[in-house]
This record gives C-alpha cells, structure tokens and sequence, in this order.
C-alpha cells in the first residue's frame, strides 16, 4: 500500500493507522497503479454478481405493470414502461439484504472486477447483434466499413423473442447506477453512521434525481433519437453495461475522500490521553528503539483503543478535497436544476409533438385550437392510407384520432368526417378498420350532424375518387416548417432556441455533479467529457439525417436556428 501523494512517509504511516485501505481502483492515492496479476481484473463472484443483476432486471422486464409502448419498427415487439418500478423493486432488495447484514458493499470491493464484467458482456452481445444483423439493410450514412458497422450497429431495434435489446441495456445502466450508487453510500455510512458530507449529499441527490427522472419519463425515451435512429452495436451494448460505473466515479471518489490528510496541521487531537499521532512511536515501532523499550513494551503502554483511536478522537479532514463550500454546493445545484428543467422540458415537448399533434397542450386560441385539431387529424388520416404506416399506429394514437368524430366543435367534426369519407372512397385508401369511426358519431348531442354524417356516409362510398387537398397546419402555440412530404419540424419554444436544447440540459447535469469532486484528477469527469464528445457527436449526425430526411425545410430550420447545443459557440 502506497502513501498518500504528497504527504511523505509519515502521512502514509497515519493512514495505515487509520485504517484507510487503497487498492489499485482508489483514488485516494491519485497515482495509477496497474496490477500485472489477471486476478486483480477478472473474478467469478463478479462475474456471477454481474450476470445476476442483469438476470433480475430481465425477469421484472415482464412485469405487467405499466403501459405498452410499440417501437417505430413493426418487426420489433412492444414493452411496457415499467423501469421506475423495477427502480424501486432493486432499492428495496439493496436494502433489505443490509438489514440482513448481507455485505452490500462487495461491489465496491469488487469495482473494477465488475468493470471488466460488464464490458465482456456489452462487447459480446454486440458481437452477437452484429452476426445476428447480417442481412439488415445497411443505412446509408453508415458506410459499408465493417468496424465502423460494428461500433454503431446494424439493427436499431433487435430483439431476442419478446425481449427489446435496446430497453434491456437501458435499464441496465440506469438502474445499475441507482443501485451502486445506494451501495456506495452504504459504504459511506458503514464505520461511522453518524458522519455527514453535505458534498456527497448534493452528489447524490443530482444522481438519483437525474436517473430516476429518466425511468419515470421512459415514455418519452421511446421517442428520442436514441431510441428511434441509434444502432445497438458496439457504443451502446458497452457504453450502457459499464455506464453505472462511469456515472458513479463522482460519488466513489467523495467516499474515499473521507479521510484524507493534506498536512499535518489537518490533524486535530480533541483528547488528551490520546497520544500523538505524529510520533513516530505510535506507528513505526521497532523491535528495539534507543531508549530500550520493544513492541512488548509499547503495548503495554498503549491500549488498543490509543493505538487505534475512534472515528470521535480525531477530527481529520482535507477541506480542499472533501467538502466543498456552501456557495458553491449551492451554484452546482442551480446549474443542475437548469439543465434539468431544460432536458425534461424540451424532451416533454418534442414528445408531445411527434406522439400526438393533436394534445391541447400544443394550442393557441379557441378558433387556432378547431382548426389545429382538423387539420392534425387530416393529415394523420392521409398517413393511414399507406399500408405500411397504417400499421404502426398505436391504439392510443387511434383513440385520439377517433375522438375527433366528437369533437365539441361542430365543423371540425363535420369537416373530420368528410376527410374520412374522401379517405374510404379511395382505392387505395384508408382501411376499412376506420369505418368504426362513423358509429362514434352517436354520441353528439347534436342530431343534426349525426344524421348529416350518415347520410355523408351512406352517399359518398359510392362516389368518384376526391383529389386530395393537404391542409397546412398552422399554429399559434407551436410553430412549424413543413417539408414538400408532408413532415414537419418544430421551431418553437425551446426547439427555436437551438437544434438540440435536450443535449445542452444532458451536458449541464453531468458537469454539475461532476464538479461537486472539485478538481482533483480527471478521471472522475470523465463521464461528463464523454457525454459531452457523444451528445455532439450525435448531433452532428443528426442533423445528417434530417437533411436527408426534410430536404429543404431542414435548410429553413437551420437558416432561423443557427446553433446546435451551445448559444453562439456551437
């Protein structure tokens, strides 16, 4: 075991004394010691530790609780948004195997044998996506470089049965955050339960917030880029296996900083009859020193509870390293909440606009309000007369788009019906299925549109194909450029104010509590450089896509949103 960086031979000595043990994954040292044994790397009750999490976690996959969300993809099966619940689940069995005094903190012990666990299995299940993706058709912008191929994935929403690869790895990485996070703080609390770190408080409370908030909205995950677009290849398989390691070097590092000397005027005996730390006598005992007196002699001397004082003896801090100051605890936080509010916020709203263009909450006055509920509903109508589309509609979606037929707005509901009838008297046209829609028409209180919408139906399945003429959706609430095909792109609110606001929220979060370690060694940013390098790189590809998916409305979009994630920087 090493001494501490700077503090010299003696420093060392009183951090054997206390009892403060480092091993070759601590920070305390702030030097990189690589172990040449493979044991330090790989050990069986990690590996089983593991591969039991993961087999928890997909056995509450099935839990049916929550709603069923159904991927882009048709081939892909639905599951249910469950995640926060098996969050809760996994804390309650953390906590009740420390009531059993089961050694929750093995996983700490076991840091980097864990590490090395999960990248095996994140490389391996990405080697077996790749091989099981062979005959995917190969997006464009990937290329046909098999490395590359490999690291981004072939399928962007595999499966095995009625299991989706992508929400298992996701949750696998956000619970497993939560999960060694609450060990960690065990480890905290374990030799004195009454100590207290404002600094790992605020650390924690950033994590778990940020984590559970994304399990509570995994709904709105479903439409992300990520989910929607990202391969499961090499980046996500790994990244999301070892992600509960990275995202909690912050919290680690607080916890091994608990006893740290900077100097010897950081030690302050607070009893007397406690000797002196910085005599050499007390911890570099020889079998003879000059004045006769051997080990034998010295324990007799000095009890055991002076050879070892107790945590209440000695107040030992390094208050560079350990706790930060009030103020600045306090900006962190601010900083943390801001992301926060503009990651949640702008990823509310951009699910809201792609899941349900006609939700109330994206409209302006009464009579903008009509005209944006008929018009959403027309155009989501025409996007049913492609069978292909048809079929990936949601029974929610459907839901909505039926409860136009009531709407309380007379010509939208007379309006809605004639786009229906049009829409039925094509060939090809709209499925039959939407004939269910007209009996909903009973329920108006208004027999007169009743009886006009029988007779517009009874009429109209026998008259000549209408040409269709596509209603442009105008807003007041939410702004909109439409594309020659008929998609839009949000350009209001927070999506007016940059291209990816919800990266800029994702950045912010994790330099907020990145930087409640103050600045010591990089190593414990080094989740919040990566999400900065991917969030940018996503971007950039991103907007690749859009280009390529919105034409010249995507010119338009980027001609009044200048900046990608950053206001006049990027």
């Amino acid at each position: 075991m090493s001494s501490l960086e700077g503090m010299g031979e003696e420093g060392g000595r009183e951090s054997m004394l206390i009892g403060e043990r480092t091993t070759s994954c601590s920070f305390v040292d702030n030097k990189l010691n690589i172990p040449l044994n493979w044991q330090a790397y790989f050990d069986p009750m990690a590996a089983a530790i593991y591969l039991g999490f993961v087999a928890f976690l997909l056995l509450l996959y099935f839990l049916p609780v929550g709603e069923h969300i159904e991927a882009a993809d048709s081939r892909a099966v639905s599951y249910r948004c469950n995640g926060f619940l098996t969050a809760l689940v996994a804390l309650a069995v953390v906590g009740g195997l420390h009531y059993q005094d089961y050694p929750v903190t093995v996983v700490y012990d076991k840091y980097i044998q864990l590490i090395v666990s999960s990248l095996v299995l994140g490389f391996v299940l990405a080697i077996i996506l790749f091989i099981k993706g062979g005959r995917v058709p190969i997006n464009a912008t990937l290329g046909k470089n098999h490395i590359y191929l490999f690291w981004m994935g072939r399928e962007v929403t595999p499966h095995f049965g009625p299991v989706a690869i992508k929400v298992l790895i996701f949750r696998i990485g956000v619970i497993g955050s939560v999960v060694l996070t609450s060990a960690l703080v065990v480890k905290h609390f374990g030799p004195n339960p009454s100590q207290y770190s404002p600094t790992l408080a605020v650390s924690v409370a950033m994590q778990i917030i940020y984590l559970l908030d994304s399990l509570w909205f995994e709904k709105v995950w479903a439409t992300s880029f990520e989910f929607k677009y990202e391969g499961v290849g090499a980046m996500l398989a790994a990244g999301y296996c070892v992600y509960p390691f990275l995202n909690t070097l912050v919290v680690k590092y607080i916890v091994e900083h608990r006893y740290v000397y900077e100097s010897d005027s950081d030690i302050t005996s607070v009893d007397d009859n406690v000797p002196d730390l910085r005599n050499p006598a007390v911890h570099n005992m020889s079998d003879s020193d000059e004045n006769g007196m051997d080990d034998e002699d010295y324990r007799e001397i000095l009890s055991p509870e002076q050879l070892l004082p107790s945590p209440k003896s000695y107040v030992v801090q390094n208050q560079n390293k350990v706790e930060l100051p009030p103020y600045y605890l306090a900006v962190l936080a601010t900083v943390f909440i801001i992301g926060l509010v503009i990651f949640r916020l702008s990823n509310n709203l951009k699910d809201e606009f792609r899941t349900n263009p006609l939700s109330r909450k994206l409209e302006g006055n009464d009579a903008d309000q009509a005209r944006v509920r008929l018009s959403a509903g027309c155009a989501l109508l025409k996007i049913c007369e492609v069978p292909a589309l048809w079929t990936c509609f949601s029974t929610a979606l459907l839901s909505k788009l039926a409860s136009i037929i009531t709407d309380k707005v007379k010509q939208v509901r007379l309006g809605f019906a004639r786009r229906l009838t049009r829409g039925l008297c094509r060939e090809p046209g709209l499925p039959n299925d939407l004939l269910a829609f007209f009996p909903l028409s009973e329920l108006s209180p208004d027999r007169q549109v009743c009886q006009q919408m029988r007779e517009m139906l009874r009429k109209a399945i026998a008259a000549k194909r209408l040409r269709y003429r596509r209603l442009v959706l105008i807003e007041q609430g939410v702004e909109t450029i439409s594309s020659f095909g008929g998609k839009k792109l949000l350009v209001s609110s927070w999506w007016g104010w940059l291209r990816h606001p919800n990266y800029l929220g994702d950045i912010l979060i994790h330099w907020a509590w990145g930087l409640t370690c103050g600045w010591p060694i990089v190593l414990p940013y080094f989740l919040a450089l990566a999400t900065t390098m991917l969030l940018v790189h996503r971007a950039v590809r991103d907007d690749i896509r859009c280009k390529q998916r919105y034409g010249t409305a995507w010119d338009r979009y980027c001609s009044r949103v200048k900046y990608r994630i950053v206001p006049h920087v990027f």
